[in-house]
């Protein structure tokens, strides 16, 4: 998504009510950020997060392609988000007509299939990409593997 003239990494977040600007990408892309009246605590999937949103932004922003995109001006919070410039929830994407079509792994503008950006290549869908394009980040100590056993 593009925001106030700069691309912003995004995660289409289809668990999330919220939608943020990490405050690095905020700067970089030179948004007027205020600080809220109240804070708002950040509910994560995690116990004991304590996290508060104390500051926004009104950022325009510009979605899509050549036959289907979205454009205007939102509220969006200031969040400590990781690895992306912006986490877009299920409230941008509803107002905005937005669906993740996960059988075609492809996002939907009103039902057309809008462009993805990744490593500077714009793509339709995610199938185009070999593993050795997407992002790669620092993996982490050794995991636990969990297995289901579906009862077998």
């Amino acid at each position: 998504i593009e925001v106030n003239g700069v691309l912003a990494f995004t995660l289409f977040d289809s668990g999330s009510t919220s939608d943020s600007f990490s405050p690095d990408f905020a700067r970089i892309a030179k948004l007027k950020i205020f600080e809220l009246t109240k804070p708002i605590p950040l509910q994560l999937g995690t116990k004991g997060s304590r996290s508060k949103i104390t500051h926004g932004t009104y950022a325009p922003f510009l979605y899509g392609n050549e036959r289907v995109s979205i454009s205007g001006t939102d509220y969006f919070d200031i969040t400590n988000v990781d690895r992306y410039d912006l986490v877009v929830g299920t409230v941008f994407m509803r107002k905005h007509g937005i669906a993740l079509d996960f059988e075609h792994d492809t996002v939907r503008i009103r039902g057309t299939p809008a462009q993805l950006f990744l490593r500077g290549r714009k793509r339709s869908s995610l199938r185009d990409d070999t593993p050795s394009e997407l992002p790669q980040y620092p993996k982490s100590k050794k995991r636990k593997q969990w297995t289901l056993s579906h009862g077998r």
